[in-house]
C-alpha cells in the first residue's frame, strides 16, 4: 500500500502491441527516430535519458501490430516504436531545448553502434 501512495502523483500508462524486431542500421532510420522523439518534445516530454538501442524497435506490420496512424501533432507516421518509457521526465524546458539534448544521444547511438 505505501507503494501506491508515493504513486499517487503520477501516471502510468501500458500500451501493448507486438513489436518488429531491433534496427538493423540505426543510420537509415536516424531521422525517423529524431521525428518520433520530437513528438515527445513537443508535449515537454524528455526521454533522452533512455534512448539505447535496445529501446528503438521497427514497427510491426498491420496486422497483427497496430495500423500506422498519422500523429495528431505533426500528421507523420512512423516506422519505429519507442518502448520502455521508464525514465521519461516532464518538463518545463522547450521542445527545441529537449531536442538539443536527444539529438546527442541519438548520434552516440548512430554512429557508435
Amino acid at each position: 500500500m505505501s507503494e501506491l501512495a508515493a504513486a499517487r502523483n503520477r501516471l502510468f500508462i501500458l500500451v501493448l502491441e507486438r513489436v518488429g524486431g531491433e534496427l538493423k542500421c540505426y543510420l537509415t532510420e536516424k531521422q525517423d527516430m529524431l521525428h518520433a522523439y520530437d513528438e515527445f518534445a513537443q508535449l515537454s516530454v524528455n526521454l533522452c535519458r533512455d534512448i539505447r538501442a535496445n529501446n528503438i524497435r521497427m514497427a510491426p506490420q498491420s496486422p497483427p501490430g497496430f495500423p500506422r496512424l498519422a500523429s495528431p501533432l505533426t500528421g507523420r507516421t512512423h516506422n519505429i516504436r519507442i518502448i520502455d518509457l521508464e525514465l521519461a521526465l516532464k518538463t518545463s524546458f522547450t521542445d527545441g531545448a529537449i531536442m538539443r539534448s536527444c539529438k546527442s544521444y541519438i548520434k552516440m547511438l548512430v554512429y557508435d553502434l
